[in-house]
């Protein structure tokens, strides 16, 4: 019997986008617990750059509260339903402006959110020069 050969078939789209990494360090269990541990220091990231592995661009959102973390996705709402497997990173900046061409700059606490990333697993992050930004990896090249 042959494959289907439903192009929107969802495990098809997302084994063709993942298919471009040869790294895969995250997995359903270590994303509830990284947001878990996030969320359980109080660790409230209001901006990030999300990337997706079908996306060429981010989309910048914060971090998700507690009522938004299923098993295996985001629950319905602010990040719509969508799974965990499709992020391929989150940069966190230091410093960002939450208004479009206004001075006001705000700062995220990035030395926390690391240590807190550090003591709750093994998660491949990394540190732009001059700590201007944290990124963490959940799939690389």
């Amino acid at each position: 019997m042959t494959e289907p050969t439903t192009i929107n078939h969802p495990d098809r789209a997302y084994a063709r986008a993942a298919r471009r990494f040869s790294m895969s360090f995250m997995s359903d269990a270590k994303w509830r617990k990284l947001f878990a541990a996030l969320i359980a220091a109080r660790c409230e990231l209001e901006c990030a750059e999300w990337w997706w592995i079908n996306s060429p661009t981010p989309c910048v959102k914060r971090f998700p509260r507690e009522h938004e973390v299923l098993e295996k996705r985001f629950a319905d709402g602010y990040f719509q339903p969508t799974e965990y497997r499709w992020i391929e990173r989150i940069r966190i900046p230091r410093f960002w402006r939450p208004y479009k061409g206004v001075g006001l700059e705000r700062q995220q606490d990035l030395e926390a959110v690391s240590a807190v990333m550090t003591a709750a697993g093994a998660f491949q992050l990394e540190w732009e020069t001059g700590g201007a930004a944290l990124t963490l990896y959940a799939y690389k090249h």
